[in-house]
C-alpha cells in the first residue's frame, strides 16, 4: 500500500511507550493527513533508510515518526527527538515468504527545541552537505544533497540507483582529463583529508549543465572530523556552486590579457615613434 506501512514486529518497551501498532489502513489515512512536508520527509527518509547498506542514521521528532504508526502518539503530544538507526533486512514472515524490510532501531534523545531547530536548518539548508566514513560510504546527507544526487543519476552523470560514495562526488565532474583526472582529484582529497589532517581541503569542480551546456563549477570543502556515533574517521563535506565567481574570474582574466596586450601594442607604438623622432633629427641635422 503505498505512503503506508506495516508493522511486521515492535518489542514490548516501544510498545509501552508509544502504544500498539496501528492498522495498515488507518497508519494510511494518518500519512494522508499530515503535511506534505512531513510526508516528503518520511518518504526521504525511508529512501535514505533503504539505500543504506552499512546502516543509516537520523534523527527524528517522535510526533513525525511515530503518529501515523503507534496509537499512543498524538500530533498535539510533547515533542522529542529520537535517534533511528536503520538498515534493510530479509524476513521470513510465513513459511518459505521472504520479504525485504526495514529494521529500525530507535533510541530516546534528550531532546530540546534547539535540537529541532539545528535539524531543520541542517535539513532546510540549500547547501549540499554530507558526512562520509573513512572508507568512502556515506554516514548521513541533508535534503538538497540527496535530491540533487537524484536529479544527477536521472541524467546519467552517476549510474541512477548507485548509493552516494565519496569517489561518486568526484565522478559526477566533467573533467577534460576524464576519469584519469577525477581519480587524481580524488587521491588528492582523500590524501589531504585522512592522511595529513589538513583543516579544510577545497576542489572547485568542473560539470556540464543540462540546461544549456554551459561549464559550471562546483566547490567541493572536505573537513576532516571524528563521527560521533562510531568514533572513527570521517569528512564533512559542503558542495555549493561558484559558477559566478569562475565567470568572473574569467572575465577578469581575459581583462587582464587584452590589457597587458594594449600595453604592449603601446609599448611598440612608443618605439616606433621614438625611431622616427631619431631618424627626423638625424635628418635634421643634416641640413
Amino acid at each position: 500500500m503505498k505512503d503506508s506501512v506495516r508493522v511486521i514486529f515492535a518489542n514490548e518497551q516501544l510498545i509501552k511507550q508509544y502504544g500498539v501498532p496501528r492498522p495498515q489502513e488507518e497508519c494510511a489515512h494518518l500519512m494522508r493527513l499530515t503535511s506534505e512536508e512531513a510526508q516528503r520527509k518520511r518518504r526521504n527518509w525511508l529512501s535514505k533508510a533503504a539505500m543504506g547498506k552499512h546502516g543509516h542514521q537520523a534523527w527524528m521528532d517522535v510526533r513525525q515518526l511515530m503518529m501515523p504508526v503507534f496509537s499512543g502518539v498524538t500530533l498535539d503530544g510533547p515533542s522529542r527527538m529520537l535517534r533511528v538507526d536503520s538498515k534493510p533486512i530479509r524476513v521470513e514472515t510465513s513459511p518459505g515468504h521472504v520479504e525485504i524490510a526495514l529494521l529500525h532501531v530507535i533510541e530516546s534523545e534528550g531532546s530540546s527545541h534547539t535540537d529541532l531547530r539545528v535539524a531543520a536548518i541542517y535539513d532546510r539548508s540549500p547547501i549540499h552537505t554530507f558526512l562520509f566514513d573513512s572508507e568512502g560510504s556515506m554516514l548521513t546527507a541533508n535534503q538538497a544533497a540527496l535530491l540533487a544526487h537524484q536529479r544527477s543519476a536521472l541524467g546519467l552523470t552517476v549510474s541512477a540507483g548507485s548509493a552516494i560514495t565519496l569517489r561518486s562526488l568526484f565522478d559526477c565532474g566533467s573533467y577534460e582529463g576524464g576519469q584519469q583526472e577525477a581519480q587524481a582529484a580524488y587521491d588528492e582529497a582523500v590524501n589531504a583529508v585522512f592522511n595529513l589532517q589538513v583543516e579544510c581541503h577545497r576542489h572547485a569542480q568542473p560539470h556540464i549543465s543540462k540546461k544549456d551546456g554551459r561549464t559550471k563549477w562546483a566547490m567541493i570543502e572536505m573537513w576532516p572530523m571524528q563521527d560521533p556515533v562510531s568514533a572513527g574517521s570521517a569528512v564533512l563535506i559542503k558542495k555549493y556552486n561558484i559558477s559566478q565567481q569562475k565567470e568572473l574570474e574569467l572575465q577578469l582574466g581575459s581583462q587582464q590579457v587584452a590589457l597587458q596586450r594594449h600595453n604592449q601594442e603601446l609599448e611598440q607604438d612608443s618605439v616606433i615613434m621614438q625611431e622616427e623622432q631619431r631618424k627626423l633629427q638625424r635628418e635634421a641635422n643634416r641640413l
